[in-house]
């Protein structure tokens, strides 16, 4: 698999992980068909739920603010909580890992780790397409 230049440092040991997660459902007969995107998202949730099983780090909050990468969903509850809750996730995942990001979503409520997925899954497509992970 080659790695993007610009893709996150703090992203890439996971991005690797969820493609290696996903190519693999998409060569079982089982999930084959599955949308790519649902693949992806499934990846995400599995990983999240093998992370949640070892001991949390204690909480921290990012301090850098990146782009907004809200759902679609959610672009027009930007101002809302569980909006800021998913910028403060993807901020986490990309300043300070996605393990460490995926840990503190899973405290989070149903909607914000549901959305925050969401958000993960439109940040790893275009990047799994350009490795040839998916179409």
């Amino acid at each position: 698999m080659s790695k993007t230049v610009n893709f996150s440092e703090k992203l890439e040991p996971m991005a690797e992980r969820i493609g290696e997660h996903a190519k693999s459902a998409l060569e079982n007969p089982e999930t084959r068909h599955l949308e790519e995107r649902e693949v992806i998202k499934r990846s995400i949730q599995s990983i999240a739920n093998e992370i949640s099983a070892t001991t949390a780090p204690s909480p921290t909050e990012s301090a850098m603010k990146t782009e907004s990468n809200l759902p679609s969903y959610m672009a027009d509850d930007d101002e809302g909580d569980a909006a800021k809750e998913v910028e403060r996730l993807i901020d986490e995942a990309v300043n300070n890992g996605m393990e460490k990001a995926l840990r503190l979503a899973k405290k989070s409520s149903p909607f914000v780790e549901d959305a925050f997925h969401d958000a993960l899954v439109d940040k790893l497509m275009p990047e799994f397409k350009k490795r040839g992970i998916i179409k």
